[in-house]
């Protein structure tokens, strides 16, 4: 009945064993308009929300995760673009949140190593090539309403988006690979 990523504030009880047992209130707390009423956003909040269920299976005080997901996804909802880069960006600054975030780009280290998290002088094997390393760097360094697809290369953002996912794969070993990514290629191309 609910959509992916659809904000609700939640009255509940849970059990002895953390799994929750019953819910006695739910509301919403903002409500979407173009997030969930658009076909290509509806389809990056099932991204992001897929790649948030992999990333965040602890039970912890995320309090911090919510207040960004929160202010996010409202700018993102009142956006009337589609705005693809909103995907990569999001994709990336989950990486804050979940413990193995990407350090801030160096502009004499050309190219991203994803198994060590660091910039190097080199591309190596399991380094991301110049393009996708230059547009990671831009994506950590500027808003995403600030980021234009046509600054960028399909190639460099499916290279990019290939790369978090060996990423996660190393530095979250409980990462599975996320399907909804397909659906996501399929509306916007290039991702």
């Amino acid at each position: 009945m609910l959509l992916p990523l659809t904000p609700l504030q939640l009255i509940a009880r849970d059990s002895e064993k953390d799994q929750l047992e019953r819910i006695k209130e739910a509301s919403l707390i903002w409500h979407p308009g173009y997030m969930h009423g658009h076909p290509v956003k509806s389809a990056i909040c099932l991204m992001i929300a897929e790649l948030l269920d992999h990333l965040f299976i602890e039970k912890t005080d995320q309090s911090a995760l919510w207040d960004f997901l929160d202010r996010e996804l409202r700018r993102f909802d009142a956006s009337p673009e589609e705005d693809l880069l909103f995907a990569l960006w999001m994709c990336v600054r989950l990486m804050d949140h979940s413990g193995s975030s990407i350090p801030a780009p160096n502009e004499t280290l050309g190219y991203f190593d994803l198994q060590s998290a660091e910039w190097s002088s080199f591309e190596g094997a399991d380094h991301l090539d110049a393009q996708a390393s230059s547009l990671l760097a831009e994506v950590l360094q500027k808003d995403w309403s600030l980021l234009r697809p046509e600054d960028s290369e399909a190639h460099s953002r499916r290279a990019l988006m290939e790369g978090l996912q060996r990423f996660w794969t190393w530095h979250h070993p409980e990462m599975r690979a996320l399907k909804s990514l397909e659906v996501v290629r399929e509306y916007l191309g290039g991702l």
